[in-house]
């Protein structure tokens, strides 16, 4: 499958002065929470961004914070994982607290919730965060549909996905900005005209 930046292009000319502003800044914004987050409860703020990341999948940004917060709050209290709730998939929540437990580490083979932790730990302009709403960004409506499962959902292979990363940071080196930095923006864009 050809991706080409056509798509890409035409939704960040559509962004706003305000979301080009809180896209540049999304993941500075981001790793301020870890940061304070950090502050409060003593965790490293490496472990923070991994727990955020690991629990961000279907999750909306604002929920995925109290949900970190909870988790680590509770690993701090000595609670079970069993003891609270968070929004997204078990299978997530286990591997967020297996890494609080010091049982795991986030590997690269995650691509999504490995390059969204290096985008939040280190402003690492070497990842670009890429979930389905980056991919349904660039894609044809007939591309994503052939993508799509019966449930709705998608599975991003690993081409797919470094495929998107290299249209992602194209792009954005030819704008003047950082990959992880354009893919704020556009999900800013995406949001409010499609929105989700």
């Amino acid at each position: 499958m050809r991706l080409t930046n056509h798509k890409l292009k035409s939704l960040y000319e559509q962004a706003t002065p305000e979301e080009i502003d809180n896209g540049l800044t999304w993941y500075n914004d981001a790793r301020s929470y870890c940061e304070a987050v950090s502050n409060e409860t003593g965790t490293p703020i490496n472990m923070v961004a991994k727990v955020v990341s690991c629990l961000s999948p279907s999750v909306n940004w604002d929920r995925n914070k109290i949900d970190a917060l909870t988790m680590i709050k509770a690993h701090k209290e000595g609670l079970s994982v069993n003891d609270f709730k968070v929004s997204t998939y078990g299978q997530n929540k286990l591997k967020a607290w297996d890494i609080l437990e010091g049982k795991r580490d986030l590997e690269s083979k995650s691509r999504k919730t490995y390059a969204f932790y290096r985008n939040i730990a280190d402003l690492s302009a070497d990842y670009v965060t890429i979930d389905r709403h980056a991919i349904r960004a660039i894609l044809s409506h007939r591309r994503w549909k052939g993508l799509t499962g019966s449930n709705g959902g998608i599975t991003i292979s690993k081409g797919l996905y470094e495929a998107s990363a290299v249209v992602y940071d194209r792009f954005a080196k030819k704008i003047g900005i950082k990959g992880y930095e354009l893919q704020a923006i556009v999900w800013l864009v995406y949001k409010r005209t499609r929105g989700v």
